[in-house]
């Protein structure tokens, strides 16, 4: 569900793209994240992010971590099929695979290959796919208060978005003009910014609590245009 202050404009167009980001916590570099967003020939999309250890962090792991949902988008809206984050690299891996049946209405969520189902509400998102929605709402002129269901472990849960303003902020890129968006009610109090000038792909995700910075998410390079086809 979505509650705006204002119409949206004409049906937005997503534009596939790769762009690197560099991680911080607490004023330390401690990986880089490649983030693609990738169409097939059916129309349907894959957006997915990789990251691993970069400066003194990768001296002692090597891990990686792979987030990936492929989705399709009818009428702007984000019809999620299949979600998937994979820690690999560390003694005890993880493995999350969420699919979406929407004849039989259920979700299946695998962790570690144990098994369990919900029900598949309507508009219901993964993890991953509730960013993609968020980013289409804006690209539509949509403002004020987001709301998701999200496939979440073991029960569904709702994401709360709220529409900031707008914003200029510095990137190691320069300054863009962005909308800034808080997700209410999250103990890690995140806060994106979204540049219309880069369609609307966030240049900056901030992760708080009590005040204090956890973690800090910047693009460190322009995104560059992805021709190649997803699987």
């Amino acid at each position: 569900m979505i509650i705006t202050l204002g119409t949206a404009s004409a049906e937005p167009q997503l534009i596939p793209y790769s762009a690197d980001y560099i991680l911080n916590k607490s004023g330390l570099a401690i990986a880089e994240g490649r983030f693609k967003l990738k169409q097939n020939s059916t129309g349907n999309y894959t957006y997915e992010s990789r990251s691993t250890p970069v400066s003194v962090v990768s001296w002692f792991r090597s891990d990686e971590i792979l987030e990936q949902t492929t989705w399709s988008v009818s009428d702007s809206h984000v019809t999620p099929s299949f979600y998937r984050y994979e820690h690999t690299g560390i003694d005890d891996e993880k493995m999350i695979h969420v699919s979406f049946d929407y004849d039989a209405e259920r979700v299946t969520t695998r962790v570690n290959s144990a098994p369990w189902s919900m029900e598949l509400e309507a508009g219901m998102q993964d993890k991953m796919s509730v960013q993609m929605a968020l980013q289409l709402a804006l690209m539509a002129g949509e403002r004020g208060r987001f709301e998701y269901r999200v496939a979440d472990g073991g029960t569904p849960k709702t994401f709360s978005f709220l529409y900031q303003g707008e914003e200029v902020i510095k990137t190691p890129l320069g300054k863009f003009h962005t909308l800034r968006v808080k997700r209410e009610n999250d103990k890690r109090g995140t806060t994106m910014w979204f540049a219309p000038e880069l369609n609307y792909i966030p240049v900056r995700v901030e992760q708080k609590k009590k005040g204090m910075n956890l973690l800090i998410k910047k693009l460190k390079g322009l995104p560059l245009p992805d021709s190649k086809s997803g699987s």
